[in-house]
């Protein structure tokens, strides 16, 4: 009998409030504009990278992001393909 694939746990990416970014400037994401980042991601057409870190533009990805949704307040990745080695370290 085969065995069921487990489900690949999602990615927290992004929760609603105020950040301040390296410049100095406050940014702030409510439910709205986190709904609008999943609702604007096309994998097909601009599919985002799995990296560790924050990466040059050059450093390898891990794998890619399938869908984004927004899940208890916060937004996650799916992730769509993983490399083995990274999904052991993870």
């Amino acid at each position: 009998m085969d065995q069921p694939t487990p489900a690949t746990p999602t990615i927290r990416i992004l929760r609603s409030g105020t950040f301040t970014s390296v410049e100095g400037k406050q940014i702030t994401f409510g439910q709205a504009e986190l709904q609008a980042i999943a609702d604007g991601y096309d994998a097909a057409s601009d599919p985002a990278p799995l990296v560790i870190g924050h990466p040059k533009m050059d450093d390898p990805a891990w794998g890619w992001v399938g869908s984004l949704a927004v899940e208890d307040g916060e937004l996650v990745a799916r992730p769509d393909t993983i490399e083995a080695s990274f999904a052991e370290r993870v």
